[in-house]
């Protein structure tokens, strides 16, 4: 029942009976990358700022940031659909687009669970439905191999993580977000449930929480949080030397490489004993992701 729900809602901003598209806008960089993934790129004609993996999506027309794409830009490029992140994408942007006939299709990769919705989605609207699927099995296989890895951990034994998402004032990710579930699913604690998906914490707050494990990508000037934290002992975090500067591309992004960044974190929350006592310098985990790409996260 949940796949023909799904099947419908992938039609519902398309003509039924429509060819797959052709002439396709990204607006989101996850969502281009995704397109991508599928060997679909040829069919993308713009993407939005900070869209840069693959390498072959930055010589693609760039329509304006991913949080105000500029409605002029697009309709220059005379797009057939155009790729939109429900709970991202201005809301303005959708209904103007559509007013000018142009089908939006709205994805939603707020979870790994969401994250194979939305490949099943692409593969319909592109007519790339058997690469999606394999995409997903590919997908569902390795988040069960994790599962089954976590599996006889207890709750009260995992470590409470904090993802930070800006450096100044401090902003996290909450339990309730894509960075949340890859937290949960890689056998952390995100101790962040409350109504805001990206609440600001003071250092009190973060005193409170006591946090294990804090991650840093690489994107929200990681040298001025790692400073602001090293200030305060007091934190477990800082305490045992297990603040992480990882890769904002890799890890803040729902895309295939999310899988990456699980099995990254998973070694990073639960390392080998005598890694964990070590106190050499910065290490670098360099883990080989679909199509030849790299993600590196560096451990401080």
């Amino acid at each position: 029942m949940r796949r023909i729900v799904l099947f419908l809602l992938c039609l519902l901003p398309l003509a039924l009976g429509a060819a797959p598209a052709t002439r396709v806008v990204a607006l989101a960089p996850s969502l281009a990358e995704l397109v991508y993934a599928l060997d679909a790129g040829p069919r993308l004609v713009g993407r939005t700022l900070h869209s840069e993996t693959p390498e072959a999506v930055r010589t693609l027309p760039v329509v304006g940031p991913y949080f105000r794409p500029d409605i002029e830009r697009i309709m220059a490029l005379r797009p057939d659909l155009c790729l939109a992140i429900r709970d991202g994408t201005p809301q303005a942007t959708v209904r103007r687009l559509r007013q000018l006939g142009v089908p939006v299709l709205e994805l939603a990769p707020e979870t790994f669970e969401g994250l194979a919705e939305t490949l099943l989605c692409l593969g319909h609207a592109l007519g790339v439905e058997a690469k999606a699927e394999r995409a997903v099995t590919l997908l569902r296989d390795r988040l069960a191999a994790m599962d089954r890895q976590i599996r006889s951990i207890p709750e009260n034994a995992r470590p409470v993580v904090l993802l930070q998402v800006q450096a100044l004032p401090p902003m996290f990710a909450g339990a309730d977000t894509f960075c949340g579930d890859l937290i949960r699913r890689a056998g952390g604690r995100n101790p962040l449930s409350g109504p805001l998906p990206y609440p600001l914490l003071d250092v009190e707050d973060v005193l409170a929480l006591r946090p294990d494990v804090i991650l840093i990508p690489d994107m929200v000037r990681a040298d001025e949080a790692q400073a602001l934290w090293r200030r305060f002992p007091a934190i477990p975090a800082v305490r045992h030397g297990r603040i992480h500067v990882v890769s904002a591309d890799v890890f803040n992004q729902p895309t295939l490489r999310s899988l990456d960044a699980l099995e990254t974190l998973h070694a990073l929350l639960y390392p080998p004993k005598e890694s964990s006592t070590s106190t050499g310098g910065p290490a670098l985990t360099m883990s080989s992701a679909p199509g030849g790409m790299q993600s590196v996260t560096k451990t401080n």
